[in-house]
């Protein structure tokens, strides 16, 4: 894959799960596709990190099984990595030792654990069990592991065939891990164990629920999305922080995507611009990618007088807003310039830097500030017959001629307000309502920078 390139391959990628991860150490990121059939694919990428160009290394990874020999002498077989079906990979350094792991959910609800017996430059997987840590989960667990709770140890978030998303907090070291199924407190399977498992999802009536993180709001917490058996992915904002997430439902339908059948979304910043891409994988064999537009900074590339790498792209839009218009001789020599950039319509005289926030910030429209008034049962296709191709296009097209009909509406209210404010010769603090309003909008997760587009299917 580069760019918009399809990725080449000669087998199903039916139920494919991603992961990115520089494997050999040397500075950008490799590929795994974890497939239906219980394996795993090797992608090395051999571009760069800003320009990844993945060549298919093999279509099944090769790993190591300790066995006996008939004399009862201990050898080591090399074996093709099967968990049977609906492979589901994770790569984490679970002993601190400075190189990647492997973990892989299995349709079979297992978890498999691979230690990395080689190095960062030359991984060599041994396998240590087929049953991590005892759990045991109804079917197609998915695992994801982080630090959720701040500890410096990993966490493991699981998500299962049943539709539940399972989380279990680490009670033991950076070089040794323990996670604890539900236990008596008088009477617990290992002294160690501090943290009792916990629901924090359940996408029920809709099943095998994949999920993945990414700061989606960019407020520097991690935001979970679920993929489902539907085709939608549910969108969970983190109203908590680094030391204790709370994830709350925003979206059943998040970004109007639909793959048609059972998708796990993998997030990864492929083009290192501080904006995660989407990866989809589908029932349909496909895997779909959605470029990530940052909206403010293709604005700015509007303005030819403009050098986006003197701008800070991580910093908050009221930061990069103000450093570019810093390249045009500030204000009120930038206001212009902007304002033709940003589509602000002509006679409207823009005095402030704010009153052009409604034309940089775009409302996420499939994001509800009350989950409880959306429902997967009724969300239906109005036409049944389209293609997944068709159907895909056509709701990126009505989500993005929505951005640019609605453009705003409650911040655009907001800069009527500020007019009339200033009518009335009213102090700056009353006239601040554009930054209230946006705050407001900022808190329901209703806000993005990011804008999802259908740029290639496999």
């Amino acid at each position: 894959m580069k760019g918009e390139t399809k990725l080449l391959y000669t087998r199903s990628f039916a139920r494919s799960i991603l992961r990115f991860v520089d494997i050999d150490d040397d500075g950008d990121d490799d590929l795994f596709v974890g497939k239906a059939d219980g394996r795993i694919a090797f992608f090395n990428n051999q571009g760069s990190t800003t320009t990844p160009f993945f060549k298919l290394i093999t279509e099944d990874l090769v790993v190591i099984h300790e066995g006996v020999d008939k004399q009862s002498n201990s050898i080591l077989i090399q074996t093709i990595l099967d968990v049977g079906n609906n492979a589901a990979p994770e790569f984490v350094d679970i002993d601190n030792d400075g190189d990647f792991d492997l973990f892989i959910g299995s349709k079979d609800g297992h978890i498999f654990h691979y230690e990395n017996r080689g190095n960062k430059l030359s991984p060599r997987y041994f396998r240590k069990t087929p049953n991590y840590m005892g759990l045991k989960f109804g079917g197609n667990s998915v695992p994801l592991l982080d630090d959720f709770n701040g500890d410096r140890t990993y966490d493991l978030l699981v998500g299962t065939g049943s539709g539940k998303i399972h989380i279990f907090f680490n009670s033991g070291m950076p070089q040794e891990a323990v996670f604890c199924k539900a236990f008596k407190v008088s009477d617990p399977p290992d002294k160690r164990c501090k943290y009792q498992p916990e629901l924090v999802a359940d996408i029920a009536p809709q099943a095998n629920a994949v999920p993945e993180l990414v700061d989606w709001d960019q407020d520097n917490d991690l935001d979970l999305v679920v993929g489902k058996s539907n085709g939608k992915i549910n969108y969970y904002l983190n109203t908590g922080d680094n030391f204790a997430p709370l994830w709350n439902l925003k979206s059943r339908h998040f970004q109007f995507i639909d793959g048609g059948g059972s998708v796990a979304p993998t997030f990864h910043d492929l083009n290192k611009d501080g904006f995660s891409e989407l990866f989809l994988g589908t029932s349909s064999s496909k895997i779909v990618y959605y470029e990530n537009h940052e909206i403010l900074l293709d604005l700015l590339r509007k303005i030819s007088a403009i050098q986006l790498v003197k701008i800070d792209m991580t910093a908050s839009f009221e930061k990069v807003l103000s450093q570019a218009c810093s390249q045009l001789r500030g204000i009120p020599e930038c206001l212009v310039p902007l304002a033709v950039a940003f589509g602000v319509p002509e006679g409207k005289k823009i005095n402030r830097l704010v009153e052009l926030y409604p034309f940089i910030l775009r409302p996420d429209l499939s994001i509800k500030s009350n989950s409880d008034n959306t429902d997967d049962i009724t969300e239906v296709s109005s036409n049944s017959n389209k293609s997944e191709e068709d159907t895909s296009k056509q709701q990126n097209s009505v989500v993005n001629a929505n951005i640019q009909d609605e453009n705003k509406e409650n911040m655009e209210n907001a800069v009527t307000q500020v007019d009339q404010a200033t009518a009335a010769g009213e102090s700056e603090t009353e006239k601040d309502v554009i930054k209230e309003k946006i705050d407001k909008l900022n808190s329901q997760g209703i806000i993005t920078r990011n804008q999802l587009w259908l740029s290639s299917r496999n």
